[in-house]
């Protein structure tokens, strides 16, 4: 039998059996998700979109991860009350509540990038007098807490905006694995806003929720999200419930123009400060939107009942739905209130279709982590080529095996030899090139 190891042996000191692989639909999932983006014209138009994007050239970063923070800021600007009617007949309403997270390796710009989410918010937060109780953003991520701060402003509602997640989620993966679920339970009970109570030996610690809306914004690291993603037979729900951005490493540079460049934080300060004075309201959908909608609705069941979908997708598939309607509505509030209009109370198609835009991109993200996640936990020639695909399009540059191997993704521990026969499997198919012996590159 040929092997690749024969035919390639720059990459193996040993023969390696050829493997029966496929690699042409695990190649063009990884090539939708490096060429899917959130184009901020088209979701959000106007002055802040091209705001938008010129930070993000600054800052070498794609926009899809601004706007990935603009989201769940804006959303928990809205009053408590506030949602949107995505089908009268069978009341189908969901708040403008999401969880987002920016997935990057520390020196990514993840918290930089963040921030520009919330710098309007500590500026809101400042204006407000001592003696009101209004609380913006916390980063509080404990039940008792996040039950004091909606206590004090039963009318609105919060960000959540932990520096870093990477322990709490770690601790709700520990906690669930040793059957300790109650904290995972009541978070994925906070993602809906309803009502929930706890009770605990330190009496302090007890809590009740009547109703609430805590969207989340935050930031974690690879390793951190591919330890505790699972696998695909995962059906908690958790990871149904985050949006996920991941930051590719690339190249940071400093401009040389000198004095202001955007005007983003302005444009972002009175979408906010308009977005925040909206009253309480139900909004609705246009025939047109609500017809897209139902589209859509019957995708994600078609996705959500398919026995052949695992466990871990099918459950997103089932969040979807809801997924998309609140970002309409978030969409909506953010493209009438960066013009200085209050929003109309119908969604129209055009946002509507933004929307199933933005659901397409997260569920692609989520896709390539659990990729990412599965090669991690098991060894998977397709989620190794995959990952050797990745490093090389992140740096942009021809890397040895060894390189590779001691990279930050799922293939650290299984050492070298575990990158020389996906290496080899992507030489065979052209869509990598080795350079000289040992040596690997890929055009970008």
């Amino acid at each position: 039998m040929t092997n690749y190891a024969e035919r390639f042996d720059s990459f193996a000191q040993e023969a390696i059996p050829e493997p029966e692989i496929d690699l042409d639909a695990s190649v063009a999932q990884f090539n939708l998700t490096a060429s899917s983006c959130l184009d901020p014209h088209a979701l959000i138009k106007g002055e802040l979109a091209e705001s938008i994007v010129q930070r993000s050239e600054r800052l070498s970063v794609p926009s899809s991860v601004i706007v990935n923070g603009i989201l769940p800021a804006v959303g928990s600007l809205l009053p408590l009350g506030t949602e949107v009617i995505a089908n009268e007949v069978t009341d189908f309403r969901q708040p403008p509540v999401l969880w987002n997270l920016s997935v990057a390796f520390t020196g990514s710009n993840k918290s930089e990038t963040s921030d520009l989410a919330v710098k309007p918010l500590y500026n809101l937060q400042d204006k407000i007098p001592e003696e009101q109780e209004r609380r913006f953003y916390t980063s509080t991520l404990t039940m008792p807490g996040l039950s004091r701060t909606q206590a004090s402003q039963p009318n609105n509602g919060c960000l959540i905006y932990p520096d870093e997640l990477s322990g709490f989620i770690r601790k709700l993966f520990n906690d669930a694995q040793n059957g300790r679920g109650d904290e995972l339970s009541r978070m994925l009970t906070l993602y809906d806003g309803r009502p929930q109570q706890g009770t605990f030996a330190d009496k302090s610690r007890n809590f009740s929720i009547s109703r609430s809306a805590f969207s989340l914004l935050s930031t974690i690291q690879p390793s951190v999200l591919l330890e505790c993603m699972g696998d695909l037979n995962d059906d908690s729900g958790l990871w149904a419930r985050f949006n996920l951005c991941e930051i590719p490493r690339q190249r940071r540079r400093l401009p040389r123009q000198r004095g202001k460049v955007d005007n983003l934080l302005p444009a972002l300060s009175d979408t906010y400060d308009c977005i925040r004075r909206l009253e309480k309201r139900s909004y609705g959908l246009s025939d047109d939107a609500a017809d897209l909608f139902c589209d859509f609705y019957d995708q994600c069941e078609d996705t959500r009942i398919d026995p052949k979908v695992k466990p871990a997708l099918q459950a997103y598939a089932a969040k979807q739905e809801g997924r998309c309607a609140r970002i309409a509505l978030i969409l909506h509030c953010i493209q009438s209130c960066s013009i200085g209009r209050v929003p109309a109370h119908l969604i129209s198609a055009e946002t509507m279709l933004g929307a199933i835009q933005v659901c397409d991109f997260y569920e692609q993200q989520l896709k390539a982590f659990y990729t990412y996640a599965l090669a991690h936990q098991e060894e998977s020639i397709e989620g190794d080529a995959l990952m050797v695909l990745q490093f090389l399009k992140d740096n942009k540059a021809e890397a040895h095996a060894r390189t590779i191997a001691r990279s930050g993704r799922g293939l650290r521990k299984a050492g070298i030899n575990r990158v020389r026969a996906p290496s080899a499997a992507l030489v065979a198919k052209s869509l990598i090139t080795e350079t000289k012996p040992g040596m690997v590159s890929v055009e970008v």
